[in-house]
């Protein structure tokens, strides 16, 4: 479980947002709530306790904060304790939240001020100055009489393995390490050009021996090519773009797995990687009907073969089959809105069907976009107790720092009343 071991203080914040999910997903919460101890409105406490820590945490690691931002958060600080101590209180017997810990948070605006922002001081490399002996040590014979001089060549070993790494990738050799300038293997590798490109495993539509659709994985070396295990409404999508397209191709569909767009940003979908798919997520601009919405990418096809007049919707170009989503109101399914790092969404379907007491998709929605409509990747995660085509869309670590700057200007009105 998570909370088996000893964890580092840089891996918490991914322990919450782990307990975060959880807390935010239907099974979740119908787990803590069958404890007669937890109410909806303590749900709703911890949700709002630990994502404000994770907005917290990404402003602190800031590599610049505004003086003004400093001086607003004094106050915020001391309501993040008010949080803190609300929703988690400590056992009575102890000296409960009166510990430095908690009491140091009250100094965190003065010092920013004073001495710069957290990023700039570092005590791991003190903390943790003996893992490297550690982890060369795991590597040797743990014989007696040869322990410490195995360590100490592994420690060389390793040392030498970091200067090589260090060469090859920026150039810089250890007897020029004085130098401001870097090598010549650096300075003369041409300049690359970023460009769109499909890549990956390639699946071709085909038909069985009853002439239904099916789709083929093309086969590498020796191996023969093998029909995919998919939905069945996907080869059907498949089989109405091909035949859309078949005047201009002259041969059958194939979709690739992998895009890479001219920022080196990577987007996969494959039916089946090591027998499971695999499919990304990406925020697509419909325009200004619709806007930027998530969507779940299925896989990519090549249509630069189509003139740039056709009798398709199509332009010529890479395409996405993606589904795109519906949002929830706030209102829907009780304390399931929205917060402020997840949104609650579903799929847009066909219908839903239930069998044995369980609720499936019956029939889902594709569409083909244009990838140069992508924004950016995004993280979606299933709502697992929910509907099937329920997910929650977390927002992206980038922006938890605008959100926690935005929030130091705003009034909380349940603070004011405790103040």
């Amino acid at each position: 479980g998570i909370d088996a071991g000893k964890h580092m203080a840089k891996e918490y914040p991914g322990i919450i947002l782990v307990i975060l999910t959880v807390l935010r997903s239907t099974s979740g919460r119908q787990i803590v709530l069958s404890r007669n101890e937890f109410t909806e409105e303590d749900v709703k406490q911890w949700v709002e306790l630990l994502e404000t820590l994770l907005m917290w945490h990404a402003w602190l690691a800031s590599d610049n904060i505004s003086k003004s931002d400093a001086l607003k958060a004094e106050n915020k600080h001391r309501y993040i304790m008010y949080l803190i101590r609300r929703t988690a209180p400590r056992d009575d017997n102890g000296m409960g939240w009166k510990i430095f810990k908690y009491h140091a948070i009250t100094h965190y605006s003065t010092d920013i001020i004073n001495f710069g922002v957290p990023s700039i001081y570092d005590t791991e490399s003190e903390e943790s100055h003996h893992k490297g002996s550690k982890q060369a040590a795991e590597l040797t014979q743990k014989i007696k009489h040869t322990f410490d001089k195995q360590i100490s060549a592994r420690l060389r070993e390793t040392h030498v393995l970091d200067l090589a790494m260090e060469e090859m990738t920026t150039g810089r050799a250890p007897f020029d390490y004085l130098s401001k300038e870097t090598s010549s293997v650096v300075q003369t590798n041409p300049p690359y050009e970023r460009r769109n490109v499909l890549w990956g495993q390639r699946f071709t539509l085909s038909l069985d021996t009853s002439s239904r659709p099916i789709l083929v994985s093309s086969g590498r070396k020796k191996l023969k090519d093998k029909a995919v295990v998919i939905e069945l409404s996907f080869l059907h999508f498949l089989d109405d773009l091909n035949d859309k397209l078949a005047p201009y191709s002259g041969c059958p569909l194939s979709i690739r797995t992998a895009y890479t767009d001219v920022s080196g940003t990577i987007y996969r979908a494959s039916p089946s990687f090591r027998d499971l798919p695999w499919q990304d997520w990406v925020k697509v601009d419909w325009g200004e009907k619709y806007g930027p919405l998530p969507c779940h990418i299925w896989g990519f096809v090549d249509l630069s073969f189509l003139p740039q007049v056709n009798d398709t919707s199509f332009e010529p170009g890479f395409h996405a089959i993606v589904e795109s989503w519906r949002q929830l109101p706030s209102s829907s399914r009780g304390g399931h809105r929205s917060t402020e790092l997840y949104t609650n969404i579903e799929k847009e379907v066909r219908g839903l069907q239930r069998k044995d007491g369980i609720d499936y998709v019956a029939g889902r929605q594709y569409y083909l976009v244009d990838v140069q409509s992508f924004v950016e990747p995004i993280i979606v995660v299933p709502d697992r107790g929910g509907p099937p085509n329920s997910f929650l869309w977390l927002e992206r670590r980038r922006y938890w720092r605008g959100d926690f700057s935005a929030w130091l200007n705003t009034e909380d009105e349940e603070w004011n009343h405790h103040t």
